[in-house]
Protein backbone atom coordinates (compact mmCIF):
# COMPACT_ATOMS: atom_id res chain seq x y z
CA UNK A 1 0.00 0.00 0.00
CA UNK A 2 2.46 2.70 0.81
CA UNK A 3 4.36 1.40 -3.05
CA UNK A 4 0.81 2.31 -4.63
CA UNK A 5 -0.07 5.52 -2.64
CA UNK A 6 3.54 6.36 -2.93
CA UNK A 7 3.67 7.70 0.59
CA UNK A 8 5.52 7.39 3.68
CA UNK A 9 2.97 5.65 5.66
CA UNK A 10 0.46 3.02 4.24
CA UNK A 11 -2.34 3.90 2.36
CA UNK A 12 -5.27 2.45 0.58
CA UNK A 13 -7.90 3.59 -1.55
CA UNK A 14 -11.50 3.03 -1.42
CA UNK A 15 -12.79 0.22 -3.50
CA UNK A 16 -15.33 1.89 -6.08
CA UNK A 17 -18.57 0.72 -6.54
CA UNK A 18 -17.72 0.68 -10.61
CA UNK A 19 -15.13 -1.51 -9.86
CA UNK A 20 -17.63 -4.91 -8.90
CA UNK A 21 -16.08 -8.02 -7.08
CA UNK A 22 -12.94 -8.81 -6.77
CA UNK A 23 -10.55 -11.35 -5.09
CA UNK A 24 -7.16 -11.26 -2.87
CA UNK A 25 -6.02 -14.78 -3.50
CA UNK A 26 -3.53 -15.84 -0.01
CA UNK A 27 -1.91 -19.30 -0.97
CA UNK A 28 -1.12 -20.15 2.83
CA UNK A 29 0.75 -22.82 4.63
CA UNK A 30 -0.89 -23.72 8.09
CA UNK A 31 0.53 -26.79 10.08
CA UNK A 32 2.05 -28.08 6.88
CA UNK A 33 -0.79 -27.71 5.49
CA UNK A 34 -1.24 -25.82 2.30
CA UNK A 35 -5.00 -23.53 2.30
CA UNK A 36 -5.64 -21.10 -0.85
CA UNK A 37 -7.55 -18.17 1.15
CA UNK A 38 -9.86 -16.46 -1.19
CA UNK A 39 -10.68 -12.65 0.13
CA UNK A 40 -13.83 -11.06 -1.49
CA UNK A 41 -13.86 -6.97 -2.01
CA UNK A 42 -16.65 -4.84 -2.94
CA UNK A 43 -17.16 -1.41 -2.15
CA UNK A 44 -18.82 -0.83 0.80
CA UNK A 45 -21.76 1.46 -0.48
CA UNK A 46 -22.91 -1.85 -2.42
CA UNK A 47 -23.58 -2.98 0.94
CA UNK A 48 -25.27 0.12 2.20
CA UNK A 49 -27.58 -0.03 -0.92
CA UNK A 50 -28.34 -3.95 0.08
CA UNK A 51 -29.52 -2.75 3.78
CA UNK A 52 -32.14 -1.36 1.86
CA UNK A 53 -33.24 -3.69 -0.59
CA UNK A 54 -33.94 -7.46 0.11
CA UNK A 55 -34.09 -8.43 -3.64
CA UNK A 56 -30.38 -6.70 -4.05
CA UNK A 57 -29.13 -9.18 -1.55
CA UNK A 58 -29.44 -12.40 -3.57
CA UNK A 59 -26.73 -10.85 -5.94
CA UNK A 60 -24.10 -11.55 -3.49
CA UNK A 61 -23.27 -14.67 -4.26
CA UNK A 62 -19.59 -14.25 -2.91
CA UNK A 63 -21.36 -14.16 0.69
CA UNK A 64 -23.53 -17.38 0.25
CA UNK A 65 -20.69 -19.18 -0.58
CA UNK A 66 -18.22 -18.13 1.96
CA UNK A 67 -16.98 -20.20 4.37
CA UNK A 68 -16.20 -17.28 7.28
CA UNK A 69 -18.02 -13.23 7.04
CA UNK A 70 -16.38 -10.90 8.74
CA UNK A 71 -18.26 -7.31 9.58
CA UNK A 72 -15.48 -4.78 9.94
CA UNK A 73 -17.04 -1.73 12.56
CA UNK A 74 -14.58 1.30 12.35
CA UNK A 75 -13.27 2.41 15.46
CA UNK A 76 -12.75 5.53 14.75
CA UNK A 77 -16.16 6.44 13.78
CA UNK A 78 -17.64 4.46 16.98
CA UNK A 79 -16.03 7.04 19.15
CA UNK A 80 -16.86 9.77 17.75
CA UNK A 81 -19.60 11.69 18.84
CA UNK A 82 -21.56 12.30 15.52
CA UNK A 83 -20.93 8.91 13.81
CA UNK A 84 -21.68 6.50 16.21
CA UNK A 85 -25.23 5.34 15.85
CA UNK A 86 -24.71 5.79 12.40
CA UNK A 87 -22.03 2.96 12.47
CA UNK A 88 -24.20 0.60 14.84
CA UNK A 89 -27.50 1.40 13.01
CA UNK A 90 -25.83 0.84 9.61
CA UNK A 91 -24.48 -2.54 10.52
CA UNK A 92 -27.55 -4.04 12.05
CA UNK A 93 -29.64 -3.01 8.97
CA UNK A 94 -27.05 -4.92 6.81
CA UNK A 95 -26.39 -7.75 9.08
CA UNK A 96 -30.53 -8.33 8.72
CA UNK A 97 -30.86 -7.74 5.38
CA UNK A 98 -28.31 -10.27 4.92
CA UNK A 99 -30.38 -13.10 7.43
CA UNK A 100 -33.82 -12.19 6.44
CA UNK A 101 -32.58 -12.72 2.66
CA UNK A 102 -31.32 -16.04 3.42
CA UNK A 103 -28.05 -15.13 1.85
CA UNK A 104 -26.25 -15.76 5.85
CA UNK A 105 -27.05 -19.31 7.02
CA UNK A 106 -26.63 -21.14 9.87
CA UNK A 107 -23.58 -22.59 8.32
CA UNK A 108 -21.40 -19.13 7.60
CA UNK A 109 -18.84 -18.68 10.87
CA UNK A 110 -19.18 -15.09 11.54
CA UNK A 111 -16.55 -12.51 12.96
CA UNK A 112 -17.20 -9.38 14.04
CA UNK A 113 -13.81 -6.74 13.94
CA UNK A 114 -13.49 -3.64 15.78
CA UNK A 115 -11.11 -1.82 13.55
CA UNK A 116 -8.39 0.89 14.57
CA UNK A 117 -8.01 0.01 18.08
CA UNK A 118 -5.00 2.80 18.30
CA UNK A 119 -7.78 5.32 17.65
CA UNK A 120 -9.94 3.67 20.29
CA UNK A 121 -7.37 3.16 23.06
CA UNK A 122 -6.36 6.87 22.85
CA UNK A 123 -9.63 8.38 22.64
CA UNK A 124 -11.33 10.10 25.75
CA UNK A 125 -14.40 8.19 24.90
CA UNK A 126 -12.70 5.08 24.71
CA UNK A 127 -14.93 3.24 27.27
CA UNK A 128 -18.35 4.37 26.20
CA UNK A 129 -16.90 3.18 22.26
CA UNK A 130 -16.04 -0.41 23.87
CA UNK A 131 -19.84 -0.31 25.55
CA UNK A 132 -21.22 0.28 22.10
CA UNK A 133 -19.04 -2.24 20.75
CA UNK A 134 -20.30 -4.76 23.13
CA UNK A 135 -23.79 -3.78 22.49
CA UNK A 136 -23.32 -3.89 18.67
CA UNK A 137 -22.43 -7.50 19.03
CA UNK A 138 -24.61 -8.70 21.42
CA UNK A 139 -27.41 -7.49 19.17
CA UNK A 140 -26.02 -8.94 15.94
CA UNK A 141 -25.86 -11.98 17.79
CA UNK A 142 -29.70 -12.05 18.25
CA UNK A 143 -30.44 -11.21 14.90
CA UNK A 144 -28.08 -14.04 13.44
CA UNK A 145 -28.95 -17.58 13.92
CA UNK A 146 -29.17 -19.43 17.32
CA UNK A 147 -26.20 -21.66 17.59
CA UNK A 148 -24.17 -19.99 14.94
CA UNK A 149 -20.49 -20.11 15.44
CA UNK A 150 -19.45 -15.51 16.12
CA UNK A 151 -16.53 -14.79 17.29
CA UNK A 152 -15.22 -11.17 18.43
CA UNK A 153 -11.77 -9.56 17.13
CA UNK A 154 -10.08 -5.95 17.64
CA UNK A 155 -7.73 -5.11 15.22
CA UNK A 156 -5.25 -2.04 14.37
CA UNK A 157 -3.96 -2.78 10.98
CA UNK A 158 -1.85 -0.07 10.54
CA UNK A 159 -1.37 1.87 13.89
CA UNK A 160 -0.54 5.78 14.43
CA UNK A 161 0.10 4.94 18.12
CA UNK A 162 3.28 4.21 19.19
CA UNK A 163 1.43 2.44 22.39
CA UNK A 164 -0.13 0.25 19.68
CA UNK A 165 2.06 -2.15 17.72
CA UNK A 166 1.26 -2.16 13.63
CA UNK A 167 -0.79 -5.58 12.81
CA UNK A 168 -2.66 -5.46 16.18
CA UNK A 169 -4.59 -8.45 16.41
CA UNK A 170 -4.20 -9.07 12.58
CA UNK A 171 -2.35 -12.48 12.33
CA UNK A 172 -4.84 -13.70 15.67
CA UNK A 173 -7.49 -12.69 12.81
CA UNK A 174 -5.64 -14.83 10.02
CA UNK A 175 -5.32 -17.65 12.11
CA UNK A 176 -9.14 -17.93 12.97
CA UNK A 177 -9.91 -17.88 9.46
CA UNK A 178 -7.83 -20.22 8.54
CA UNK A 179 -9.49 -22.88 10.98
CA UNK A 180 -10.98 -25.51 9.05
CA UNK A 181 -14.18 -26.77 10.42
CA UNK A 182 -14.71 -30.15 11.07
CA UNK A 183 -16.76 -32.36 9.15
CA UNK A 184 -18.17 -35.50 9.74
CA UNK A 185 -16.61 -38.35 7.54
CA UNK A 186 -20.04 -40.11 5.54
CA UNK A 187 -20.61 -43.41 5.58
CA UNK A 188 -23.30 -44.76 4.20
CA UNK A 189 -26.23 -46.65 5.87
CA UNK A 190 -26.64 -49.87 4.86
CA UNK A 191 -29.24 -50.91 2.65
CA UNK A 192 -31.77 -53.45 4.44
CA UNK A 193 -32.15 -56.74 2.71
CA UNK A 194 -35.67 -57.23 0.80
CA UNK A 195 -38.25 -59.55 2.56
CA UNK A 196 -38.53 -62.08 -0.51
CA UNK A 197 -36.47 -64.99 -0.53
CA UNK A 198 -35.95 -64.98 -3.75
CA UNK A 199 -34.25 -61.95 -3.66
CA UNK A 200 -31.79 -62.45 -1.29
CA UNK A 201 -30.54 -65.84 -3.19
CA UNK A 202 -26.78 -65.18 -4.40
CA UNK A 203 -24.94 -66.37 -7.56
CA UNK A 204 -21.56 -67.47 -7.06
CA UNK A 205 -18.94 -67.00 -9.67
CA UNK A 206 -19.28 -69.64 -12.61
CA UNK A 207 -22.72 -70.96 -11.63
CA UNK A 208 -25.81 -71.13 -13.82
CA UNK A 209 -28.61 -69.46 -12.50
Amino acid sequence: SRAVSGNTSADTPRSLLTEGLGFLHLHLLNDSERINLLISERSGELYELVANNVEDAADLYEVHRADYILFFVDGRKLASDDERHGVKSDMISIVRTLVVSNVISRCHRIGIVLTKMDFVLKSPQRERAMRDFNDLVERLRKLLHDGQEITEFQIAARSDDVDTPHRFGVAELLKHCLQLRPTAKYVPSPVPLPDRYFLNIKILPGETP
